[in-house]
Parts: structure tokens; sequence; C-alpha cells
């Protein structure tokens, strides 16, 4: 059997049958963050580690060195954000071309240093490596939560209501503007200032990404989400992961997911559905978690001080299901990103 065939989640389900969890690891494999006893009693340690390859995670065409490092590690924070933690500290880990300027090394650096400063969080270590041509960049960020707030994939139940955070699919649309640019793709140019920002606005979001750190924090103090994830793979791809884990299953109202007007003009020029923009691109590190049904999404967006949306409910029968306007089912081609697959 190859990776191909395997799949990216498919290896790690079988790098977790090898596994054993020790003493003192409360979650290993499985979720965003492992969560391991801390020593202090009533509090856990949380750990998540990130890899990042030039050619597949990054461009050096269409990012900065800055905006990488920012990237880099707001990706980590947002596994933090997702199980309702604060953030420590963490490492890094670099492979580079032993060509590679100094100016772009000590530029990604301070990107880090930036996205540290936001989240106060510090840079306590790492290693480095000569890599025969691409960049391999590897980040493991620690932090903190006390054990009877931590918030798992695992913990969502029938009649749920399924919430989420922001406008998903900004950021793969960000991405597709990007990577047509890249690619000498003639495509309408903004009529007015308003589009042009609005194409920058698409773009940030997928280049600069912020990690929801103050509403994950919020909803696990309040203990008001019964399930959390956060959205790197792409809103269906990752529900997938809560209704696997928490053995249930969903069903989505479509017309409910919040697609942005910037979303909508991108996906014109682009020829590109806005609303499997949504349910499929990734990276857009929003939370999207589950939590009692007679919460109102008004509320939760004022306690955490973000746009939040009510986007369907959990089940108890399996799998999910995500329906059109007139109730009929909406076959997504791609549910998500995963390595490996062809």
């Amino acid at each position: 059997m190859k990776l191909s065939e395997l799949g990216e989640f498919g290896l790690i389900a079988r790098m977790a049958a090898m596994a054993r969890a020790g003493e003192g690891v409360i979650c290993g494999i499985g979720d965003d963050c492992a969560v391991i006893e801390s020593g202090r009693p009533g509090h856990a340690l949380l750990v998540t580690t990130d890899l990042l390859v030039e050619g597949i995670h990054f461009d050096r065409v269409t990012t900065s060195a800055r905006l990488l490092g920012r990237k880099a590690l707001a990706a980590s924070l947002s596994d933090v954000a997702a199980m309702g933690g604060v953030a420590r500290a963490f490492t890094v880990n670099l492979a580079a071309p032993r060509d590679l300027s100094v100016d772009w090394v000590d530029a990604l650096y301070a990107g880090m240093a930036e996205r540290a400063q936001w989240s106060g969080t510090s840079l306590v270590g790492g290693d480095t490596s000569s890599s025969p041509a691409a960049i391999f960049l590897s980040l493991t960020l620690l932090g903190a939560c006390p054990v009877d707030e931590v918030v798992y994939r695992r913990g969502a139940r029938p009649g749920d209501a399924i919430f989420l955070t922001g406008r998903p699919g900004e950021s793969a649309a960000g991405l597709a503007l990007l990577q047509a640019e890249k690619g000498g793709r003639a495509l309408p140019g903004p009529r007015s200032d308003g589009e042009k920002a609005e194409r920058e606005h698409l773009t940030g979001r997928h280049l600069d990404p912020e990690p929801r750190m103050t509403a994950g924090r919020r909803l696990a103090a309040a203990k008001r989400a019964t399930a959390m994830i956060d959205v790197s793979d792409g809103v269906a791809a990752d529900l997938g992961h809560i209704l696997e884990r928490s053995d249930v299953g969903a069903r989505v109202d479509a017309p409910s997911i919040p697609v942005s007007d910037a979303l909508r003009a991108a996906g014109s020029a682009l020829g590109l559905d806005p609303l499997r923009l949504a349910l499929a691109g990734g990276e857009d590190y929003e939370l999207l978690f589950t939590a009692d049904p007679g919460l109102h999404a008004t509320d939760l967006s004022r306690a955490i001080d973000l746009p939040v949306s009510r986007i369907g409910t959990i089940t108890a029968e399996p799998g999910l299901r995500i329906l059109d306007h007139d109730g009929r089912p909406l076959d997504l081609l791609r549910s998500g990103f995963e390595h490996f697959r062809m």
C-alpha cells in the first residue's frame, strides 16, 4: 500500500494504533492538541505541532517571509484556541537551502515574533538544518488550560446546535486569487476601490490569518462549547472530525453558511462556487463548535466579540448531510484538503 492510497488521516490512525498513552497523558492523538498533566493540580498542558513545507503549504512567490512567520505561528495558536487554552511558549525547527538569504530568515523570525507578542507567547528554542532544496518549517507550541475547561472534539451530543465564527471560504478565495495572479491568469479588474479592498481582504485572510484565541478561551471558561475544532481543513472536513470523535452525525443547512460579499465577488471573478469554497476551503482558522441548542448566535457573538452563525444540528444518525435551500442533499465534490491523496 502507498501513502496515496492510505491518505493523511489513514496514516494518523495507523500511528495512533501503535501509540501508547503513558502516565499523565489525558488525551493523545486525535484532537487539536495533546493534553498532558502539567504537575500543577487542576491544570493541563496543551501540546501541538505543525509542519510547513515549501511547495505544499506556502510559495515564496506569493508570500513574504514575514507573513509566513506570522501564519506559521497562527496555525499552531489556532489549535490551542480550539481546545480553549492560552499559549505559553513555542520552539521552531528550520531546514533551509544553503543559499537562502539571511535577510529572508530574519524576516521569517520577525514575523513569528510579531505573532508571539500579540499572543503573549515566547520562542524558547528549536533546531536548524540544511535542506537540499525546499524550506521546511516546524513549530511546537505549548499552551495551558484548567483541566475541567479543556474542550475536545469528542463532546458533541445529539440535539446540540452547530455554530461557526466568522466567514468561511475567504482564505481559499484569497489563495485562488494569488494563484491566478502568479499564473498570469487574466481576471476581471476591480471596478471600484471597494472591490479592490475586498480582494486585498481575501488575500490577507489567506496570508495573515488571525487565530481566535480570545473567543476560544471565553467559550471554554464559560463551558458553552460541548465540542470544538478550528477550521484548517474546511468546514465540512473539520465538522467530520468532530462527528467521528463524538460518534454522532450532523445536518448542516447550506443557506445558513455565512458567505461574505467579498467571497461572492471573488467566486464570480474566478468562476468558482462561493458556497463550495465556504464549505470545503481550508485555512480560515475560525472556530467550529457545538453547544446547547438553547443558545442564540447573537448572544454568543456578544460574548466572544466575533460574528457567530448557527449552521446546523448534531444528530444521532451517523454521517454528515448538507441540505440546500429546498432541503435536498448537497453533494460536495471535495470535502477538504488531505495530504498524500491524489
